[in-house]
C-alpha cells in the first residue's frame, strides 16, 4: 500500500526513512525541524530565545540560530557552531541574502556552551519565552503541580533566580549550578529551559513545561480552590510516565513532523524567506 503524507499508516515509525527536509546532517535536520515546530505551535519569540544541538561529528561543538532570523526562517545555513571551549563570545558568523552577518546571539552562547561543557548526557537545549512560562517564573511559588501535566517535572526541575541577561561567563556558571542534573528549569522572572539526551526528550520536557504552566495560569485564573492530589500520588504518576516509554518524546516528535509536512505540504529540501 502506498502511504501519502496525508495518510496515517498506523505505524508512527514508517516516517523515519523519509528523506531529510533541510539537511542530510540528522542533528542539523532535527535542530532545524525544532525551530520550524516551535514556530508552528506559536512557542517563539521574534528573534530572541535559542535552541541548540550537539555536534555527533565535530569534537566539542554545538550548532544554534543566528540572531536575526525568526524560528520559522531558520534553515542550516543560518546555523552558528560554538565551540564548548572558546572563552568569550563566539567570533563565528553566518551570512544573510543580504550579506549581513549573523553571529550567534551572546545570551544563547554563553547559556548552552555552559551546559554543553558541564552535562555530557545532554545532546540538546531549548530556551524559550513562553507568556504561560514567563507568567509562571514570577510567581514565588513557581510551578504548582496541579495537573498531569507538571507531573513529569516532580524531582525533575529546578529555578534559576534572576540575574539579569546572560552575557558573562560566570552568570552561565551560576545557571548549570542550578540546572544540577535536572531536565527542566524556570529562570525566574524570565522564560523556560529544557535539556534532553535526544532533541526530541528536550522539545517533549519544553512542550510539557510550557503546558503546566499554561494550566497553572488558567487554574489560578479562576479564582476558584485549586485541589492538589496527595504528595504520594503525585510522585507514583511522575514515576508512572516516565516509564511509559524507552524514548520519550520520540512518537509525539514524529507526530508533529507530520502535521508540519502536511501544512506546509514539505517535499523535498527547504529554503526560507530569507533565501539561504
Amino acid at each position: 500500500m502506498t502511504t501519502t503524507m496525508h495518510e496515517f499508516p498506523g505505524k508512527p515509525d514508517a516516517f523515519q526513512q523519509e528523506a531529510p527536509l533541510f539537511s542530510a546532517d540528522p542533528v542539523k535536520e532535527k535542530l532545524i525541524l525544532a525551530f520550524r515546530l516551535c514556530a508552528m505551535l506559536k512557542l517563539d519569540d521574534l528573534t530572541y530565545t535559542h535552541i541548540s544541538a550537539r555536534s555527533q561529528t565535530a569534537n566539542n561543538t554545538f550548532y544554534i540560530n543566528s540572531l536575526g532570523p525568526l524560528f520559522e526562517e531558520m534553515t542550516p545555513s543560518l546555523l552558528v557552531p560554538v565551540s564548548i571551549e572558546a572563552t568569550g563570545k563566539t567570533p563565528q558568523s553566518v551570512s544573510n541574502a543580504v550579506g549581513e552577518g549573523l553571529s550567534a546571539n551572546v545570551t544563547g552562547d554563553f547559556i548552552h556552551k555552559a551546559i554543553y561543557k558541564a552535562r555530557p548526557d545532554v545532546t540538546a537545549i531549548l530556551h524559550l519565552h513562553t507568556p504561560e512560562g514567563v507568567a509562571v517564573s514570577a510567581l514565588k511559588e513557581g510551578l504548582s503541580f496541579l495537573s498531569q501535566f507538571s507531573y513529569h517535572f516532580v524531582d525533575n526541575l529546578s529555578y534559576h533566580g534572576y540575574g539579569g541577561l546572560v552575557i558573562a561567563g560566570a552568570e552561565g556558571e551560576r545557571l548549570v549550578a542550578s540546572l544540577g542534573t535536572t531536565k527542566a528549569m524556570i529562570m525566574k522572572n524570565h522564560g523556560l529551559l529544557t535539556v534532553g539526551a535526544t532533541m526530541e526528550e528536550a522539545f517533549f520536557y519544553m512542550y510539557y513545561l510550557n503546558l503546566a504552566c499554561k494550566v497553572q495560569v488558567m487554574a489560578q485564573g479562576m479564582g476558584k480552590v485549586i485541589e492538589l492530589p496527595a504528595a504520594e500520588m503525585r510522585q507514583e504518576a511522575s514515576m508512572q510516565m516516565r516509564d511509559f516509554e524507552p524514548t520519550l518524546g520520540v512518537r509525539d516528535w514524529q507526530a508533529l513532523v507530520r502535521k508540519y509536512k502536511r501544512d506546509h505540504h514539505h517535499a523535498g529540501p527547504q529554503h526560507n524567506v530569507m533565501g539561504v
